[in-house]
């Protein structure tokens, strides 16, 4: 669980069964918003099925970004990391802990993973940087950056600025990186205290890249027919059904109402 001033997202995660053929890991997250005047709901209105909000998808997708690249190569069991908003105090942006709760999860569990990462969103309120700032403040903010990374590396930014120079945004971003490093250190030393050691998991070769034509595009594997050569081969077919059958006779109506030659 993952706090935000009064704001508690919970996460829960579930590692599946290995699943041949697709190349990607079929990881599943949802963030549902279940709140009520800032207070949790009953557990029974937590098992109402509805669909997820344009903030949900969002979150989800923020979530994934950083967390799918870090699965080992072959590794194609389905994961499920489910994010479920406890409280909101309307203070505070919950995307933010979705990750850094996911990352958090993940690192303690039995699943194989190469974190954990941290994410943080940077401000710049008064000319000066400010991590995870207030909604309110974000009204007065030039800045709206979401930086996503581990100990070294850079792993995912996302954002929007109004009019600001090269360097400042550049300085945004080791701001952002030094932000993180507390969060890192804490999930580190939750592995140490409470985390599984990772299970072995079944390898799956990569699917082969299709060939690639003389221009660059891959080519073709099977042309598709056109609609006339569909028609083509479906008159085939019938013609070689109707081979060796008797045409059958018109009705006795028709006959009568056949003209006669003169």
């Amino acid at each position: 669980m993952s706090r935000s001033g009064n704001q508690r997202v919970r996460r829960r995660h579930r590692l599946g069964d290995h699943q041949a053929g697709p190349g990607l890991v079929p990881a599943h997250r949802r963030l549902p918003r279940e709140v009520r005047r800032g207070r949790p709901l009953p557990g029974r209105l937590l098992q109402a099925r509805r669909p997820p909000s344009e903030k949900e998808i969002l979150t989800s997708r923020l979530c994934d970004r950083p967390c799918r690249p870090l699965f080992p190569e072959g590794f194609l069991n389905e994961v499920q990391i489910i994010g479920i908003l406890l409280t909101a105090d309307q203070k505070n942006e919950s995307d933010i802990a979705m990750v850094n709760g996911a990352s958090a999860a993940l690192a303690i569990s039995d699943i194989p993973w190469n974190g954990p990462i941290a994410a943080v969103r940077v401000g710049l309120v008064d000319g000066q940087f400010v991590a995870n700032p207030t909604i309110e403040q974000m009204f007065s903010s030039s800045l709206d950056l979401i930086y996503v990374g581990n100990e070294k590396d850079m792993l995912m930014i996302e954002g929007s600025a109004d009019q600001l120079p090269e360097d400042r945004f550049i300085e945004a971003l080791a701001f952002a990186h030094q932000a993180v490093q507390p969060v890192i250190k804490a999930i580190k030393k939750l592995v140490a205290l409470a985390g599984k050691p990772k299970s072995v998991f079944r390898w799956s070769a990569p699917r082969p890249r299709p060939a690639q034509s003389s221009s660059g595009s891959p080519a073709p594997e099977s042309p598709m027919p056109s609609s006339q050569g569909k028609g083509a081969a479906l008159g085939e077919r019938q013609a070689d059904q109707g081979r060796g059958q008797r045409r059958p006779s018109p009705p006795n109506w028709a006959k009568a109402s056949s003209p006669t030659s003169t």
